[in-house]
């Protein structure tokens, strides 16, 4: 309900306020170097250039209402309640906002170009047009990010039905419900449609609340919530988290260690043999996603005036998410390696092997970047060593299996794929290694800095 605000501020002759405004948040919001308060000064830009371009719309739509030929298409248009119905809905469509759409649409009612009913019944629209870029920008969403979007969409179905209905009911009937109370609030038609669209929100807002149980359960049931879905969203690094540069560096290594812990879940999945192509494939574009957003967030700090030691740990961390993103691009690679070797008969051994050995490295690499500490990188590094018992065991055993008894093209199509499974496992390891020896860089910093 809060967003119906600018409705109301938009009715006020505010022109002065507004240059004003313009002019000081465009000042503030180029010198201001604080973070926090820079943020601040870009949504007051936004707002001011937005009422500013309203007043400028109203002036400018002020002449119209004195053009036949125009009044005429308008009448023609939206002559009936649907009609307006959805001129409203693709206007918020366009514009991609319902209070952008809503704001348009009290400032041409003003300037004398449209019909006040025909005005409510847009406004009514705008809050269903504002679905359609929901559902562009919602589409790879799952789990419990879906169900905050689908909620919200929810509420504007609740709200374009419930407010349609009492039109219509207060239209056929006579009986007085929400025209004839904007009409008693005000004589000014900006005003009468600024309330009819804080009631439009207002309405609805209690009608979900009081449903608002059976309706989570719903969206439950409908988009269900999911480790993997909610893995490709960041757990730490949050805006308020960001606010805190030397902070939010160091809640980079807690996202990255979530992700390789997903990794080893999905390893542990696939070795039971439990999981599907279309699950790992979905869980490796959470991957992808999640890698994306931990680096556009260090990006973000990256922008800031930061100290030489918070900013030489960010290059650090930020190198680190470039690893774990090869990590998990090279067990994609491993997985459907060991896909292509379940073709062959006697290999069972040679694969698990293979996955036992990825789970372990997986586990330590999450424990290490996850508390840093130097016992737990040190036993990441004699781990992931090109020599190490664990990597060794795991050669030998790759190669007795591709010394395979199968003669002819089998035989060799079998050994080409133990090999090439072997190829895919040591290129993790050598990965794996390499975040080792960027973590030791990571952790020194921050042991230096401990007080003695």
């Amino acid at each position: 309900m809060g967003l119906t605000a600018l409705a109301f501020v938009a009715t006020l002759d505010i022109h002065p306020v507004v240059a004003w405004g313009v002019g000081l948040s465009g000042v503030a919001a180029s010198l201001i170097r604080q973070r926090a308060a820079r943020q601040v000064a870009n949504v007051l830009v936004g707002i001011a250039l937005l009422l500013y371009g309203l007043q400028s719309m109203g002036a400018a739509a002020g002449p119209l209402k004195h053009a036949e030929w125009l009044q005429h298409d308008i009448a023609a248009m939206l002559s009936s309640v649907p009609a307006a119905l959805f001129a409203g809905f693709v206007l918020a469509a366009v514009l991609q906002s319902n209070t952008g759409a809503a704001l348009l649409v009290i400032t041409l009612t003003s300037g004398g170009v449209l019909g006040f009913e025909t005005a409510v019944m847009m406004i009514y629209g705008t809050n269903l047009g504002a679905i359609v870029l929901r559902f562009l920008l919602s589409l790879s969403m799952r789990g419990t990010t879906m169900q905050l979007v689908r909620f919200e969409d929810l509420f504007c179905v609740v709200s374009g039905v419930v407010m349609v209905t009492l039109f219509y009911i207060e239209r056929l009937t006579g009986v007085p419900l929400v025209m004839a109370a904007v009409k008693a609030v005000s004589s000014d038609v900006a005003l009468r449609l600024a309330m009819a669209f804080f009631l439009s929100n207002l309405l609805p807002a209690f009608i979900v609340f009081a449903i608002r149980t059976r309706c989570l359960a719903l969206l439950a049931r409908i988009w269900p919530a999911s480790d993997e879905a909610d893995a490709a969203q960041p757990k730490y690094l949050t805006a308020r988290s960001l606010e805190d540069p030397a902070t939010a560096v160091d809640l980079i290594p807690r996202e990255l260690a979530r992700l390789l812990a997903s990794l080893q879940a999905s390893v542990r999945t696939h070795r039971a043999g439990t999981d599907s192509g279309e699950v790992e494939d979905r869980r490796a574009a959470d991957y992808a996603v999640l890698t994306t957003r931990i680096e556009e967030s260090a990006g973000q700090l990256a922008t800031a005036a930061l100290p030489k030691p918070v900013a030489e740990r960010l290059n650090i961390a930020r190198e680190l998410t470039a690893i774990v993103d090869y990590i998990a691009e090279g067990y994609v690679q491993l997985r459907q390696s060991h896909r292509a070797l379940r073709h062959f008969p006697g290999t069972a051994d040679v694969r698990d092997k293979v996955l036992a050995s990825t789970e372990s490295l997986f586990g330590a690499a999450a424990t290490a970047v996850d508390t840093h500490q130097p016992e737990a990188i040190a036993k990441l590094r004699e781990q992931s060593r090109s020599h190490s018992e664990l990597v060794e065991q795991t050669r030998e055993s790759c190669v007795r299996g591709a010394a395979s008894d199968e003669i002819g093209e089998k035989g060799v199509a079998q050994r080409t794929a133990t090999l090439k499974l072997l190829a895919d496992f040591e290129l993790i390891t050598w990965t794996v290694h390499r975040l080792a020896k960027l973590l030791e860089r990571f952790a020194a910093p921050a042991e230096a800095a401990k007080p003695k």
